[in-house]
């Protein structure tokens, strides 16, 4: 409760209350009389020290104040007025022990004092006195018993402190006295909302309604009662009026479009959000929320077809209402990269990049996402474009250099992945760059530093199963420290026993240390899991003639040709055998 005084609300009532001492006295609400009688000179006194008192109170100097008015009490006839002087001051220098003490002896002088009465509660609910509020406030109520604001005080207090049906009692008094009225409606609602009575809360709620049926906020809280009580056809009615008096309510919308959600109605909560969505006169942004709620329920449910379809169709037209508006297309992209449709995940995030250049995550996406499609050509030139516009940015260089790389450009694809070395970014992804470095190094026959960028890559994490199978390869491939190699292509097919690649690499290193019959069963492991490449193919060929049986290595060699025809040495290895 606020305070109710102000310094000069005091002065006036301290000297009314000085000047009607003798009233007081008729009245015979005056503490003990004074030990002695007091002289006009120490009248005097205690009027000026009083008046001193007073003006310190005024300049917020409470200590100061305490001390006068405390001296003026000495030289004065009891005073309620003064007593409420020093609780007040008391009350400001946080001392709440004292301040109850004078505010009780003011009020014990004049008991019909709303304003002593007043203080003394706010001095009680400060001090955390939380029945003593309520003694106090109902106390009042004697003297004023048609008091609204003293009748609200005590409703409000009696349900902070929990008694949520006492202060429902107390509204139906003051309903009583004033009528109809939707405040009262609203307290007496979080009441019961509090006591988990939930039919007086729907009870209380439909007569919010019928009062106010306007009132959108009173319509979606009746529906989310019905919603807990799974009444969905009591709730969908509540939401449906609140659409008729506003159509472009996107909570009411999105409201009812969860229902319908819940219950995997997708074409259902699909026709209502396209409303919304199709109106040329809602904020686009306000569209943007609504498709992403959808597409955020997709993400959490992919195999839904019906979802699928309806994300789909809202994602299209947001774009084609809007198609200057760059979150739209970001939005569009989110959802093709979770449907999988690379074609049009591409298209739309080379739109937001046009209109939204510096969108850091779709410069990201889509060099990514065209180095993965194979379309290297596309993606170099995309993180060119990139590199402009967001400079510096880890993932733009990494998969520009990759595709460069790919692209058999390996001189360019070095710059940029030195580049992305040299950027902060996480371990794991340092070692990712640093172990690309050494597969162009090694492909470009510069065996030195690929030798250093595996090393790295490898410091970073040693984890890294690719840079421990491509640096066990390239060493088997010189036909250097075979041991270290057959140690980090172990460790790379324990990690992941099923790679073909790890599993030939091992495969080939027991060939290169003479162990022709573990190189063959490695080797034809790979080739089981199906995807084994032309390499692999060949790789076993070569076992084969080591082990003198020219035809299965003849069979493997024609079959590493069949795969891969630019293998003209093979031709070359059929023809002599």
């Amino acid at each position: 409760m606020m305070r109710i005084s102000t310094a000069g609300f005091v002065l006036a009532l301290l000297l009314a209350a000085i000047g009607t001492a003798e009233v007081l006295q008729a009245q015979q609400v005056r503490p003990d009389p004074p030990a002695k009688e007091l002289s006009s000179e120490d009248k005097a006194k205690g009027r000026s020290l009083f008046m001193r008192g007073i003006t310190e109170f005024e300049l917020e100097n409470y200590e100061e104040a305490i001390t006068y008015l405390s001296e003026a009490i000495q030289f004065m006839e009891p005073s309620s007025g003064v007593y409420y002087s020093l609780s007040e001051a008391y009350f400001n220098t946080g001392d709440m022990v004292n301040a109850a003490q004078y505010g009780a002896e003011a009020v014990k002088l004049e008991p019909a004092n709303k304003w002593y009465r007043l203080n003394l509660v706010d001095i009680y609910k400060s001090a955390g006195r939380n029945q003593a509020t309520l003694d106090e406030l109902e106390k009042t109520l004697e003297y004023y018993p048609n008091d609204l604001d003293i009748l609200y005080m005590l409703a409000q207090e009696q349900a902070n402190q929990g008694h949520h049906l006492k202060s429902n009692e107390t509204y139906n008094i003051i309903r009583h006295r004033t009528g109809p009225d939707f405040n009262l409606l609203y307290q007496k609602y979080r009441n019961f909302y509090a006591l988990g009575m939930r039919d007086s809360t729907i009870n209380i709620l439909e007569q919010m309604r019928e009062y106010e049926p306007d009132n959108m906020a009173t319509l979606k809280a009746l529906s989310q009662l019905y919603l807990e009580d799974d009444d969905k056809v009591s709730a969908l009615k509540v939401l449906e009026d609140a659409l008729d008096r506003n159509p472009r309510d996107p909570e009411t919308i999105l409201a009812m479009s969860d229902i319908h959600a819940a219950g995997e109605e997708w074409d259902e909560a699909g026709k209502l959000l396209e409303t919304l969505v199709a109106d040329d006169l809602i904020n686009p942004d306000i569209k943007a929320e609504v498709v992403q709620y959808l597409v955020a329920r997709f993400q959490r449910d992919p195999t839904s077809e019906p979802l699928k379809r309806n994300a789909s169709r809202l994602v299209d037209l947001l774009n084609e209402k809007h198609n200057d508006y760059g979150l739209g297309h970001a939005l569009a992209a989110d959802f093709y990269i979770l449907a999988g449709d690379n074609e049009k995940t591409i298209a739309a995030l080379n739109k937001t990049t046009e209109l939204m250049p510096e969108n850091e995550m779709a410069w990201q996406r889509r060099v990514q996402i065209l180095f993965g499609e194979g379309l290297y050509e596309e993606a170099i030139n995309a993180g060119i474009e990139g590199d402009q516009m967001i400079p510096d940015d880890v993932y733009i260089l990494f998969f520009t250099g990759l595709a460069y790389s790919m692209n058999d450009q390996k001189q360019e694809a070095l710059g940029w992945l030195e580049r992305a070395a040299d950027v902060p970014a996480r371990r794991e992804l340092r070692s990712d760059i640093h172990g690309t470095i050494g597969d162009t190094y090694s492909a470009l026959d510069n065996w030195p530093e690929a030798e250093k960028a595996y090393d790295r890559a490898l410091e970073y994490n040693s984890e890294n199963d690719v840079a421990l199978n491509n640096y066990a390869y390239y060493l088997s491939v010189r036909g250097l420290r075979l041991d270290d190699a057959k140690d980090m292509a172990r460790k790379a097919v324990e990690m992941r026993p099923g790679n073909p690649a790890f599993l030939d690499t091992l495969g080939w290193i027991y060939y290169k240390m003479g162990d022709f019959e573990k190189a063959r069963e490695h080797i034809a492991a790979s080739i089981e899991t199906g995807q084994a490449s032309a390499t692999v193919m060949e790789h076993m060929g070569d076992v084969y003639e080591k082990l003198g049986d020219m035809d299965e290595a003849r069979n493997w060699w024609q079959k590493a040709l069949d795969s891969d025809h630019t293998r003209d040495h093979l031709r070359e290895k059929l023809d002599a055998n």
